[in-house]
């Protein structure tokens, strides 16, 4: 009896599904780099693939009482994010706050 590779092959298949190997996440955040949504309006204009346009009121107060959010803002991976929190830090005049690394 001749047994087809492909039978073969879902044989092996249903045996290595039977035995899943534990799967691990490492370094993984689900979360934006953003504490509030509020502060995501403050942020679209400084983004070098945003859509510009117009700060909206107040953002710049928010920005300064968000210190905390401002740093993950800051040490996200992605250069775009930190090259935007530089922009936002001059022109709403905030000092870059020293950030521990997350």
């Amino acid at each position: 009896m001749k047994i087809s590779p492909w039978i073969l092959i879902a044989i092996i298949m249903m045996i290595l599904a039977s035995f899943p190997s534990p799967i691990k996440v490492v370094g993984a955040k689900k979360e934006l780099p953003f504490c509030n949504l509020d502060l995501l309006a403050c942020v679209q204009p400084f983004l070098v693939n945003g859509h510009g346009g117009k700060l909206p009121k107040g953002c710049c107060e928010k920005m300064k009482k968000s210190t905390s959010c401002m740093c993950r803002f800051l040490t996200a991976k992605e250069q775009n994010l930190n090259a935007a929190a530089h922009r936002i830090f001059w022109f709403c005049h905030i000092s870059v706050p020293n950030c521990p690394k997350i």
